[in-house]
């Protein structure tokens, strides 16, 4: 995708034509011909803009190719939907920023120490596996992270000897709120990299990266872990197996976001 720059060359010598058609030849210099200029249209709400273009060089935007455009945020207004349509980002782009998504997504649980066994495995041991009692609601103030806190404590009591839930609770709460969030980012990321992408939609994706990060590091730094070097973690208690997400991809993922956003905005 060809990154261009947006020199405001359209804040010139514009000057209100009238009639029933636009003609182009009062507004060329000496020596140039109108039958070298090359016509773009534009449609913005409904009303058709003609770009001028004479040797790769934009001199007019025309407003239903009678009226000089002189209103400069009219004109940013119409540029900015000539960008979108003209440097919009390809399929291949797109196609490369869902394997990406899809990849990040696929490490959280494709087991670097157990294949197969990591994050949905660790929330499967600290509360999803749990049968509810049928008053559950009542008895821990319908708080689903309660439950799970007071089941853990009474399954792993030898491990963590917690005398009520209290001692884990925040720490339960703060890995599965985490990691169901990320579910609904990944699946935000995905919806979104299904539009045409506007540099809005870019800002959106790197700002839900952002976010996601954040909840990647309460994840694989949850007490509950194995750590891969016990020496990194001597308090961890274990129960979950070791959670490690794909950095690089994630840095991947970020950089060609930035690259396809520079691609996209008007300088």
């Amino acid at each position: 995708m060809r990154k261009t720059s947006f020199p405001l060359m359209l804040l010139f010598m514009l000057i209100v034509s009238s009639g029933y058609s636009f003609v182009i030849n009062p507004y060329l210099f000496k020596g140039e011909k109108a039958a070298f200029v090359e016509q773009k249209v534009i449609e913005v709400d409904g009303i058709p803009y003609y770009l001028y273009i004479n040797n790769g060089t934009w001199i007019l935007l025309v407003k239903n190719n009678l009226n000089v455009v002189k209103d400069e945020n009219e004109i940013r207004k119409v540029m900015n939907k000539y960008f979108e349509e003209t440097y919009a980002v390809g399929e291949e782009e797109k196609n490369k920023i869902r394997n990406l998504i899809i990849e990040i997504n696929e490490s959280r649980n494709n087991g670097d120490k157990f294949p197969g066994y990591e994050e949905n495995t660790c929330r499967y041991f600290l509360g999803e596996r749990y049968g509810r009692p049928a008053n559950w609601e009542k008895i821990y103030n319908n708080d689903i992270y309660l439950f799970y806190s007071a089941a853990t404590c009474s399954k792993f009591a030898s491990v963590i000897g917690c005398p009520t839930p209290d001692k884990v609770y925040n720490d339960i709460k703060g890995f599965f709120e985490s990691s169901y969030e990320n579910d609904e980012i990944i699946e935000k990321l995905l919806n979104i990299s299904e539009r045409k992408l506007t540099t809005q939609d870019i800002e959106e994706m790197q700002n839900l990266i952002s976010k996601f990060e954040d909840n990647k590091e309460v994840v694989e730094n949850t007490i509950f872990r194995y750590p891969l070097d016990p020496a990194d973690c001597p308090d961890c208690y274990g129960i979950c197996p070791p959670l490690l997400y794909n950095s690089t991809k994630i840095n991947e993922l970020k950089n060609e976001l930035n690259n396809i956003k520079k691609s996209l905005e008007p300088l």
